[in-house]
């Protein structure tokens, strides 16, 4: 026995067991092909004993959702590129997660960029669903190989 669950035009066979509304919300966000979450994406993310995953060095990546389709670049250091032609010298780094991050935008439409075309160089060491702890970890795992003045 099984209760059939129609979105659209996709019908989902749900277990019994799945018939409380957030069990039933919980499968459909993981089965409903509506979003692609960035940092399981293998092209773009690799897993980190520390932080458990961090953005691949050097990586393009595409995001493409219902809402958005947007490509996102990653540095040397796994860094969010900032779209600029000629990145400048850092004089700000930025903190924080998939808001930070510039989540649902391209290199060119995240605030990191808005702040260079205003002659402020930015390293985003953003990171989607980053927490304060796991934000400071990075900011040391980068001071390691960049000393900060």
């Amino acid at each position: 026995n099984s209760a059939v669950t129609q979105n659209s035009s996709i019908s989902f066979r749900i277990k019994p067991s799945f018939l409380d509304p957030i069990s039933v919300v919980r499968h459909l966000y993981k089965a409903v092909p509506m979003r692609n979450v960035l940092q399981y994406d293998s092209a773009c993310f690799e897993p980190d004993t520390l932080l458990v995953y961090v953005p691949k060095k050097s990586a393009s990546c595409l995001q493409s959702n219902l809402e958005y389709t947007a490509t996102i670049n990653f540095g040397h250091f796994g860094q969010r590129m900032s779209g600029s032609i000629k990145p400048l010298e850092p004089s700000l780094i930025v903190l924080g997660d998939s808001h930070a991050l510039g989540w649902g935008v391209s290199d060119d439409q995240t605030f990191a960029h808005h702040l260079e075309t205003n002659g402020i160089g930015v390293l985003n060491l953003a990171v989607s669903s980053y927490g304060t702890g796991r934000e400071l970890q990075r900011l040391r795992q980068y001071a390691k190989t960049h000393p900060l003045d």
